[in-house]
């Protein structure tokens, strides 16, 4: 279970991440406060009834939501049940200087953070890390074309999933690898990276960002073509999750 909990004046920055968040956890397991405010809600009964879950809890503070202290009064509670639960709280901030004394000054997730794509991975990490979540919703099969040319067929099993960057492993040299998604217009960047392995491996790579999530009702296909017309090689898919971190996809036998 995911909670967003915000001041209605934030509504503008805070709906767009939680919709996101909806497209890839589901309509159930994402609560936004001001969303469901109305007559009899009540934020710490939801959260008790979630509790079952792992549950994670974004509190946005921002200059209008520290001026409330209805808001603050909310908060500090969810925070109080947050850690008799073992749920985790993470306050979204825009100024260092919002965030109160009760809250863990180590933990927390900026808003003016110049990439706001960042922000939106580092609030998916956090519940990937929180609830343990593997690397195993997505998947890949080969199918062979010719010896030259394979398509590759990403899928998601269970959630949606982005963001979408891959990275296709070769042993194959810079002008020996083409990766192009089958519906070109989904392509934002392409580039080849050399001598990622050690020096006992010659592994090369070609990365590649799409415009698109992986969904599990829509895989997402790729051309692989070796434009010299010799033997295409892909020895593995790693997909990029956060910013540091790459996972390794496992190969769907048919």
């Amino acid at each position: 279970m995911i909670f967003l909990s915000y001041h209605s004046k934030d509504k503008g920055v805070v709906v767009p991440i939680a919709e996101r968040l909806i497209r890839i956890y589901g309509q159930d397991n994402v609560t936004c406060d001001c969303w469901s405010r109305r007559p009899g809600y009540d934020l710490i009964k939801k959260m008790k009834k979630g509790i079952d879950k792992d549950c994670c809890v974004f509190i946005f503070l921002t200059p209008n939501s520290m001026k409330n202290p209805m808001e603050l009064a909310k908060w500090q509670n969810a925070l109080v049940i947050s850690s008799q639960e073992q749920c985790l709280t993470i306050p979204v901030i825009s100024s260092k200087e919002e965030v109160p004394m009760s809250f863990p000054s180590d933990s927390y997730i900026d808003l003016n953070c110049s990439d706001k794509e960042m922000v939106m991975l580092q609030m998916i990490q956090v519940v990937r890390d929180h609830s343990g979540e593997g690397s195993s919703n997505l998947v890949y099969t080969k199918e062979y074309v010719s010896d030259s040319e394979v398509i590759i067929t990403l899928k998601a099993m269970c959630r949606l999933e982005e963001p979408c960057r891959f990275l296709f492993l070769t042993t194959l040299g810079r002008n020996e690898m083409k990766v192009t998604p089958v519906v070109e217009s989904m392509l934002l960047l392409r580039h080849f990276m050399e001598d990622l392995g050690d020096n006992t491996e010659n592994i090369n790579g070609m990365f590649v960002e799409i415009n698109e999530e992986v969904d599990p009702d829509y895989p997402v296909r790729f051309r692989v073509k070796n434009p010299k017309g010799d033997k295409i090689i892909v020895t593995g898919i790693l997909h990029q999750e956060s910013n540091r971190e790459w996972s390794r996809l496992p190969l769907e036998s048919k």
